[in-house]
């Protein structure tokens, strides 16, 4: 699916974090070569993010991804973003900062993640706002 930056910006308001899948994810064999592969050929992935309880499955291998062997690697926000927006870009699905990935999309600097709709975290992550009093704010 493609989203124009507007769109984009209009669906993604709706939660702090959510899951990237890598653009180049299954793109290097043509679509001839990907129907002769055998059956037993999968596509080696890995997917990053937190150790939720409501994804423990596919963390201990309960649940397979259609097609794939996939490997889970736990990570927190910080270090995920980190390593998506300025470093190697290595994994092929991470949960990873709603916020920072609009807008390094919409700076039209960051297209190799395609967001996609899943949002293993569906809390309010910013508990606690800190109010200085001495400011005049009520």
């Amino acid at each position: 699916m493609t989203y124009s930056r507007r769109n984009f910006l209009k669906a993604g308001t709706a939660a702090g974090t959510t899951l990237a899948v890598s653009t180049t994810l299954g793109r290097s064999a043509t679509s001839q070569e990907t129907v002769s592969q055998s059956a037993s050929q999968k596509l080696e992935i890995t997917i990053a993010g937190y150790k939720y309880d409501h994804v423990r499955a596919l963390i201990d291998g309960r649940v397979q991804v259609e097609g794939c062997t996939a490997q889970f690697q736990p990570g927190k926000i910080g270090d995920l973003n980190t390593h998506i927006f300025s470093g190697p870009q290595t994994l092929e699905v991470t949960e990873i900062g709603l916020v920072p990935f609009i807008l390094a999309y919409a700076n039209d600097g960051f297209r190799d993640y395609s967001l996609i709709p899943v949002f293993p975290l569906r809390t309010f992550r910013h508990k606690s706002i800190f109010i200085h009093t001495e400011r005049g704010i009520t």
